[in-house]
């Protein structure tokens, strides 16, 4: 079972605690480093499926949305659904480099696009959660 440390509503990231020792994560990576053009992957349970990886494109980095001024996103091209938001954006050495979060579909219910929260947001925010709840 695990313990709520801390929550913040806007990016949707809360720290857990979890009393199990845990195999080793992949290694934090840098978002700063994805260009256009480069592979990702994500990994989750998209409708349940277990240990799920798709796989995409970055489109652009630095991405903000008029509702999320205050958040910046990794867009691709990857196809997140439901069980994919709070999985690892993976580069291509396998790095985390931000979190899945949501896909944006169009009006026509075309394709969208797949955003990210970069890691080091996601870790700032962990950071604060851990010092003050």
């Amino acid at each position: 079972a695990a313990t709520l440390v801390g929550e913040d509503e806007l990016p949707d990231i809360a720290l857990l605690h979890v009393p199990l020792v845990l195999p080793e994560p992949p290694p934090q990576g840098r978002s700063a480093a994805l260009r256009p053009g480069d592979w990702v992957l994500a990994v989750g349970e998209p409708y349940g499926l277990n240990r799920s990886v798709v796989a995409g494109i970055v489109g652009g980095t630095d991405r903000h949305f008029a509702e999320d001024q205050e958040l910046l996103f990794i867009q691709s091209d990857l196809a997140l659904n439901p069980g994919n938001s709070g999985g690892p954006l993976l580069d291509g050495s396998g790095a985390i480099v931000g979190m899945n979060t949501r896909t944006v579909v169009g009006s026509e219910g075309s394709g969208g696009v797949s955003l990210s929260i970069p890691i080091e947001v996601v870790m700032q925010i962990v950071g604060e959660l851990r010092d003050q709840g």
